[in-house]
């Protein structure tokens, strides 16, 4: 049965509830219309309550209290039929089920079977029969008969969900390359400097009234929101678990530009706070040398099989970066991060994510060139600075580094994920762009929003792979940094009506410009004659037409020199018969050169002008015919959408071992040279490439591997001196260690892991180095490669020796005293653990070579 059938939805409304004469059987099918569907694009999750004695006073409560207390979109049935309608119809929302032990024991396989479903929570007095059942049912969380209880989880998981970075579909994480993506991505730099109108704020918390209608508390919070609020509080509320950091992060998953839109002015106030507040801690460093910036941060959460899957892919890929969709949150403290992964979910697989802060070579506090790469500690801003809490803003960029395994000796899955800061080694032309945005007028940042909003969800009718590389291509080409980048995206696709669009956008530039200010009309002419010498068509056609419109004389009475007015309007009728945009007005050009050339006896210039027109005249009549006997609609031809399909990987041994992204990215570069020159078995070849991976994989352990424990940057592991002197910091790093006011027990299954992770690598390079000496001894470049790697080798030696100490030495609670139990240690036994291999250069190799 369901609460209340309006045509707006079927939401359990709390006076419906309480007056039981209000409650009806309704036919199940006529669940199946659409007044069923929940009305309301920011509805991401709903919670179901379904009890066959949903009227009683027990379930009555539950439903006032999740409704008041934590949400109002909750919606209450009486029995299943109806509920699992309901949730077929919503299928783009996940489900939080609350149901009874005598309904869940009945239909537990048909809800676990519901995609959608996300968790199930029993609730019932008969707590000890239920369990029984219940616990080897995937989905369901808890048996509960205390509401406070299941209030308390169901209000975690949820939280849970709406901070959650979900790599499946693009949620919250998405490919950065692709070209939709990217687009996407623009869109948000361009939402966070658009001008706000006076009454955005209004609009948006209108829209969370709307959609908080049925929340008191809820209603209560927006009206305390707009009476105390200033753009310095953003982050405050966003860590305040306020209603704005709830609808912000559904506002954003939901990808939608409109909706998004409405919220602007809160996305906007906490990008440009953590901006200000970053560039403020940067600035604490540079004054402060001994106050290290982050460099690195924990995230621990829960994710389906199908997102480890898709990450995994990445990982493995050609193109292994990924961008935020979402403001995204993470721990200082790897113990913070393990604790939101406490133990195994059934239907999930726990996650914990290192992510490393990746600073360029020999600047280790160089900034970012672009404020989405931007990240800064919010300890002092939140309700529970225990956390340590990491914010990284909306668009952030990372490279998916590696995938680990499940083990018997931890319960979750290692991931490692690296934030580009050094972003001129990303894409020096995208961060151009960005920094460019900041200075673009308002008028003009109007038309950029204008032309996201018009185009940025016609995915299907524009080839946007082939678009974006032709702005890349054009913006960083371009020799006048003071034009409107939005001219550049119109003119990139091409069609006569965008062509008109730039051409009126290069005018209003030059009418709104102080540098095209003139003393006089012939100063004007000289400048637009003077700039037709070079550019695009768009502008020569623009400087044309903003000339004679601003002039009080027809351009050639300027100038007496006919040879030079010729070459003018030939050039403009060339750019008008270039662009599609006029016909008619290419000819009046071309009979304006014309007349100059037959008045001067101009002989050449006159066959060379008749021919182009002609040419022009027959054109324009075989389209006319052409429109006149084809009565077909005209369509649209759409192009053939460019996708980059990563190469598939030959080696089907490659995926049992855990491989890191630095290794695959040499796998595909020997890949393509080795098939384009056909040097498939060339040993010479693939010694270049194990030297190239070697310096990579040094510069990488010399940044965060070693870098990182030991407090020390790349350019002190780089020195000669570099074994000498490391060993000061390495003991000066483990006594601050152990001295640290943590619990380091707590860390033993990290460190564990990254004791193995680390031996695991130190034998496989020492493998390589066994078949070198064995098989290549005779190659010139062998013995540049063994120098490198037993620099490498050694310094994975100093890794493994510090986690090794780390798992073996813990503090006693509540005493001062450290204990060394060697028992904690997993020796590698190395006759009986397979050795990895690089997926490029293995022993097999050889014998082929």
């Amino acid at each position: 049965m369901a609460m209340n059938n309006t045509n707006e939805s079927i939401i359990s409304d709390v006076d419906e509830i309480i007056r039981p004469e209000s409650v009806r059987q309704i036919d199940p099918t006529i669940l199946q219309s659409l007044t069923l569907k929940v009305e309301n694009n920011l509805t991401d999750y709903i919670i179901v309550v379904v009890d066959e004695n949903l009227k009683m006073n027990d379930c009555q409560t539950l439903l006032i209290d999740i409704q008041q207390k934590m949400d109002d979109n909750i919606h209450g049935f009486d029995n299943i039929e109806s509920c699992l309608a309901f949730i077929q119809v919503n299928k783009h929302c996940k489900i939080f089920l609350i149901i009874s032990g005598v309904l869940g024991e009945m239909h537990c396989n048909q809800l676990v079977s519901t995609c959608q479903i996300e968790c199930i929570y029993v609730f019932c007095r008969l707590h000890s029969k239920h369990t029984i059942w219940a616990h080897k049912i995937p989905k369901i969380r808890v048996v509960f008969e205390d509401k406070t209880e299941l209030l308390t989880l169901i209000y975690n998981d949820i939280k849970e969900f709406a901070s959650r970075w979900s790599f499946a579909h693009g949620n919250a994480f998405e490919k950065a390359s692709a070209a939709n993506s990217r687009l996407y991505h623009l869109f948000i730099r361009i939402l966070i400097e658009h001008p706000r109108t006076s009454d955005a704020w209004k609009k948006m918390l209108d829209e969370c009234r709307l959609f908080y209608r049925r929340s008191t508390g809820m209603l209560k919070e927006i009206d305390a929101f707009e009476k105390d609020y200033t753009p310095e509080k953003a982050i405050d509320y966003y860590t305040q678990d306020s209603f704005t950091y709830r609808i912000i992060n559904r506002v954003l998953r939901t990808r939608n530009i409109d909706i998004i839109t409405k919220f602007q002015p809160h996305i906007s106030d906490l990008s440009k706070q953590l901006d200000k507040l970053y560039w403020r801690s940067t600035h604490t460093h540079w004054k402060q040398k001994s106050i290290q910036p982050i460099r690195v941060a924990y995230r621990g959460q829960y994710m389906r099989k199908i997102e480890l899957e898709q990450l995994s892919e990445r990982c493995r890929s050609q193109d292994s970066l990924v961008f935020l969709n979402m403001f995204g949150s993470a721990s200082l403290d790897p113990k913070i991060a393990l604790g939101f992964i406490p133990c195994d979910r059934p239907g999930w697989i726990p996650c914990f994510m290192e992510i490393v802060i990746c600073y360029p070579d020999n600047a280790s506090n160089r900034l970012p060139c672009s404020s989405s790469q931007r990240f800064v500690d919010i300890t002092t801003h939140t309700t529970m600075p225990h956390e340590k809490e990491v914010l990284f803003n909306l668009g952030s960029v990372f490279r998916v580094k590696y995938i680990g395994k499940e083990t018997k000796q931890r319960h979750w899955i290692p991931i490692i994920l690296e934030l580009f800061v050094d972003e001129f080694k990303f894409d020096y032309n995208w961060n151009f762009l960005s920094s460019q945005l900041h200075h673009e007028t308002d008028d003009m940042k109007e038309e950029l929003f204008d032309f996201m909003k018009k185009y940025a969800q016609t995915a299907n009718e524009i080839d946007w792979s082939k678009w974006w590389r032709q702005f890349e291509k054009t913006y960083g080409s371009r020799k006048r940094d003071n034009e409107p980048f939005v001219v550049t995206m119109y003119e990139c696709l091409g069609d006569p009506e965008s062509n008109n669009k730039v051409i009126e956008l290069r005018k209003r530039s030059f009418t709104n410009n102080n540098r095209f200010e003139f003393p006089s009309e012939h100063d004007r002419f000289l400048f637009v004659l003077e700039e037709m010498n070079y550019g695009t068509p768009t502008r020569t056609v623009a400087l044309y037409q903003w000339f004679n419109e601003n002039s009080s004389l027809p351009m050639n009475l300027h100038l007496h020199d006919p040879n030079i007015m010729i070459k003018l309007f030939l050039r403009v009728g060339d750019a008008y018969t270039h662009l599609h945009v006029s016909n008619t007005n290419a000819l009046e050009c071309y009979h304006k050169a014309l007349d100059l050339a037959q008045t001067n006896a101009e002989h050449q210039a006159v066959g060379k002008i008749q021919q182009k027109i002609t040419k022009l005249t027959n054109h324009m009549v075989s389209e006319t015919a052409y429109r006149c006997s084809s009565q077909v609609k005209e369509s649209k031809q759409t192009t053939i959408s460019y996708q980059r399909i990563d190469q598939k990987i030959p080696l089907k041994d490659i995926l049992q071992y855990e491989i890191e992204h630095d290794q695959w990215s040499t796998f595909w570069a020997f890949d393509r040279i080795s098939r384009k020159a056909k040097l498939n078995h060339s040993i010479q070849n693939r010694l270049q490439h194990l030297k190239h991976y070697l310096r990579e994989r040094e510069t990488a352990i010399d940044r965060y591997d070693l870098g990182i424990p030991l407090g020390v940057f790349p350019n002190q592991l780089q020195s000669n001196q570099w074994v000498r002197e490391i060993y000061l910091f390495f003991l000066l790093a483990f006594h601050s260690y152990l001295y640290e006011d943590i619990n380091n027990e707590g860390n033993h299954t990290l460190n564990l892991w990254l004791y193995e992770k680390f031996m695991l690598e130190w034998l496989s390079l020492n493998d390589i180095k066994r078949m070198l000496k064995s098989h290549l001894h005779t190659e010139p470049i062998t013995t540049e490669v063994l120098y490198i790697l037993n620099r490498i080798i050694r310094k994975l030696e100093l890794i493994v020796i510090w986690y090794s100490l780390t798992i073996v030495n813990f503090s006693e609670h509540n005493t001062n005293r450290f204990t060394v139990n060697v028992n904690q240690l997993s020796f590698v036994n190395i006759g009986h653990v397979e050795i990895p291999q690089l997926v490029f250069f293995n022993e097999r190799d050889l014998v082929i070579g």
